[in-house]
C-alpha cells in the first residue's frame, strides 16, 4: 500500500491585535448609561393627585407650581378605578421631597369667582396649573386636590379655632371675622358632625389679632341685617356692607372673669346668635323661680325680660300651660331666672347656698311678681319686680320645684276692671227712657218756638223796641237846648261869682275880714262855686248820655 501524504492542519491562528471598530460602541453604551444614571439621580418623587374634574390639565405641559415657581409636571392624567375621580400622576423636582407631606394642599388654578372676588385671570392667557402649598405632618406621595383654593396659605401666620353653632345663618366659606368693625381673619369651612350632630364652624385669626383671642370670648353671627323686635321698639344692626352680602362673624372680650389667658389653637367656642346674646353670656349664674299667673299673658314670651326698678335682672326661661285633672283648675306657670352678677352687692357677697334665704326675706319685706307691658307697640309683656304689701308672705313658697314667688294683679288689668265696670254702668242706664224723654222735650220746645202767640210776642218787642228808638231820637234832640241853658247858667254863676268876691273884697275892707257880714259873704261864694260846678258836670254828662233823662244816672255827677 502506498504511502498517502499527509494533510494540513486546520486551526486557524488568532490574532492578539485590538481592533478600532469596537469604540464607538463602547462609547455610546457609556453615555446612555450615564445619561440613564443622571436622568434617574436628577428626577424627584413621582406623586399621586386625586381631583374630583380635570379641567385644563395636560400630560406634560400642566406645571406645578409653588410662589410662581415650577417645581413639577403634570405626566399622566386618567380616570380612576373608582370612575368618581381624576388620578393625575406628576413628577416634581429633585429636592421636593420634604415639602411632601400629609397636610400638603394642590389644587387647579382657574379663573374664578368668590367672595373674596376675582382671581385666577392669568390662566387665560398661560393656561390652567396646579398650585402647591407646604404643611406639615408625615411624608406622603399620594394627595387629595382641593377644589377650591385655600383661603389661608401655610406662610401667613395665626391661628385657628372652632365655633359650635346651631345653624349657619348666612355664614360661609371665606366669611370674615370682625373685631371692632376690623377684618381680623376669614371662615375657613365648616363641617356637622354626624355623631353628635353638632355643626362646627373652622375659622382663622391673623397674627397679631389672635392674641385678643381668650378663654371670656364671645363670638356672634353678624350676617346680614339683624332686626330686633323688643320691649324698646325695633333696632335694626349691621356689622359692615361685605357682612350684608356674604355674611360674617364678630367677637368681644367680655370682662368680669379673674383669670384671663389666651385661647390656644384648635380651642372652641360658643357661636351666638347675635351680639345682644353673646354679651349676655357673660352672667352664667342662674336662680330659677316659678310665677303663677292668674289673667292672660298674652304677649309674654321665652326670653322676655325681668325688671326691678326698670332694671333688667332676669329672664322668662319657660311658659306651660297645665290643667288640674281633679280640680279642672287651669294655671299657666312661667319660670323665671334671676342673674345674681347683676347686681352689686354691698356689705359682703351671697354664695349659692344663701340665695333663696335672700328671696324669702326680700318676699316677706313684699316682693313680689307682675306682668306690665314692655311696648305699647309690639305688644310684649314683661315680667317686672316690684313691693306690694297688700298680702302677707313669710317667704317663697319652697313646696314646689323650683319656689314660687307670688304674684299681684298688673296695673293694666285693674285699669281694664275699673273700664269694665264704668262700662258696665253705662250698660245698666235707661237708655231708652233717656233717649224718648229727650225727643219729647225737643218736641216740645219745636212747639213753643212754633206757636202762635211767641211769634205775636216777637212781633210786639219790635214794636216797642222801635217806639223807644223813637224816644230816644227825641231825648237827643230835645237834650240839645237843654244842655246849653245849663251852660249859660253855669256861665251866669261864675259871672255872680266874680262879682261876689269883688263886694267882699271891698266889705272886707270897710267892716273888717272878722266881721259876721264878711262871713257871710264867703260861705255864699263857696255855694255859688259849688252849683255852678255841678251845673257845668251836669251838662257835659247829658252832652254824652242824653238818655239819662230817661232812666237816670246812679252814682252822681263826677
Amino acid at each position: 500500500m502506498a504511502d498517502e501524504p499527509i494533510a494540513a492542519d486546520p486551526r486557524l491562528s488568532q490574532s492578539r491585535k485590538f481592533t478600532w471598530v469596537w469604540i464607538a460602541p463602547i462609547a455610546a453604551a457609556v453615555i446612555a448609561i450615564w445619561l440613564a444614571y443622571s436622568t434617574i439621580s436628577n428626577r424627584g418623587p413621582q406623586i399621586t393627585i386625586l381631583f374630583e374634574s380635570a379641567t385644563g390639565l395636560e400630560a406634560g405641559e400642566t406645571s406645578i407650581k409653588f410662589k410662581d415657581v415650577e417645581i413639577g409636571r403634570v405626566e399622566a392624567v386618567r380616570i380612576n378605578d373608582d370612575l368618581k375621580t381624576i388620578e393625575v400622576t406628576a413628577r416634581m423636582v429633585k429636592g421636593s421631597d420634604g415639602l411632601l407631606t400629609s397636610q400638603a394642599q394642590f389644587w387647579i388654578v382657574r379663573p374664578r369667582v368668590g367672595t373674596g372676588g376675582v382671581s385666577g385671570l392669568d390662566t387665560l392667557v398661560s393656561g390652567a396649573y396646579i398650585e402647591f402649598d407646604p404643611g406639615g405632618g408625615e411624608p406622603s406621595r399620594e394627595f387629595t386636590g382641593q377644589e377650591e383654593p385655600p383661603l389661608v396659605r401655610s406662610s401667613v401666620p395665626g391661628t385657628r379655632y372652632e365655633l359650635r353653632a346651631q345653624s349657619l345663618d348666612g355664614v360661609s366659606r371665606g366669611s370674615p371675622i370682625y373685631h371692632r368693625g376690623i377684618e381680623v381673619g376669614n371662615v375657613l369651612g365648616y363641617e356637622l358632625r354626624n355623631e353628635t350632630e353638632d355643626l362646627i364652624i373652622y375659622i382663622f385669626v391673623r397674627e397679631p389679632h389672635d392674641q385678643l383671642v381668650t378663654n371670656n370670648t364671645r363670638f356672634w353671627n353678624a350676617s346680614g341685617l339683624t332686626v330686633q323686635a323688643g320691649t324698646e321698639g325695633l333696632g335694626l344692626q349691621v356689622e359692615s356692607v361685605q357682612a350684608l352680602l356674604t355674611g360674617g362673624i364678630a367677637f368681644i372680650n367680655s370682662g368680669g372673669e379673674a383669670a384671663i389667658e389666651i385661647a390656644s389653637a384648635g380651642s372652641e367656642f360658643t357661636l351666638y346668635e347675635n351680639e345682644l346674646e353673646a354679651r349676655e353670656a357673660v352672667f352664667d349664674e342662674r336662680v330659677p323661680l316659678l310665677v303663677n299667673f292668674n289673667s292672660s299673658i298674652r304677649g309674654l314670651r321665652v326670653g322676655a325680660p325681668v325688671e326691678l326698678r326698670g332694671i333688667k335682672v332676669g329672664e322668662v326661661t319657660s311658659i306651660d300651660l297645665e290643667l288640674n285633672a281633679q280640680t279642672s283648675e287651669i294655671r299657666t306657670p312661667v319660670v323665671i331666672e334671676i342673674e345674681p352678677q347683676r347686681f352689686s352687692f354691698v356689705g359682703g357677697e351671697i354664695d349659692g347656698a344663701d340665695q333663696y334665704t335672700v328671696g324669702d326675706e326680700m318676699v316677706a319685706r313684699g316682693l313680689r311678681a307682675r306682668l306690665d307691658p314692655g311696648s305699647f307697640i309690639t305688644g310684649e309683656l314683661i315680667v317686672s319686680l316690684v313691693f306690694d304689701d297688700t298680702d302677707s308672705y313669710d317667704g317663697l313658697d319652697h313646696r314646689t320645684s323650683p319656689p314660687t314667688l307670688p304674684a299681684v294683679t298688673s296695673e293694666l288689668e285693674e285699669l281694664t276692671a275699673s273700664v269694665s265696670g264704668i262700662l258696665q254702668k253705662i250698660a245698666s242706664l235707661p237708655i231708652e227712657t233717656i233717649v224718648d224723654e229727650m225727643r219729647a222735650a225737643v218736641g216740645s220746645a219745636r212747639g213753643l218756638i212754633e206757636s202762635p202767640d211767641l211769634k205775636a210776642s216777637i212781633t210786639g218787642l219790635n214794636s216797642a223796641m222801635a217806639d223807644l228808638e223813637g224816644l230816644m231820637s227825641e231825648v237827643r234832640g230835645e237834650a240839645g237846648p237843654l244842655v246849653r241853658s245849663m251852660r249859660n247858667t253855669a256861665n251866669e254863676a261864675e259871672r255872680a261869682i266874680r262879682a261876689a268876691t269883688a263886694l267882699l273884697v271891698e266889705a272886707e275892707g270897710a267892716v273888717g275880714p272878722e266881721s259876721p257880714l264878711s262871713y257871710d259873704l264867703q260861705q255864699m261864694m263857696q255855694e255859688l262855686t259849688s252849683a255852678a260846678r255841678s251845673v257845668r258836670l251836669f251838662a257835659d254828662y247829658l252832652e254824652r248820655h242824653p238818655e239819662a233823662l230817661l232812666r237816670g244816672k246812679r252814682g252822681g255827677f263826677q
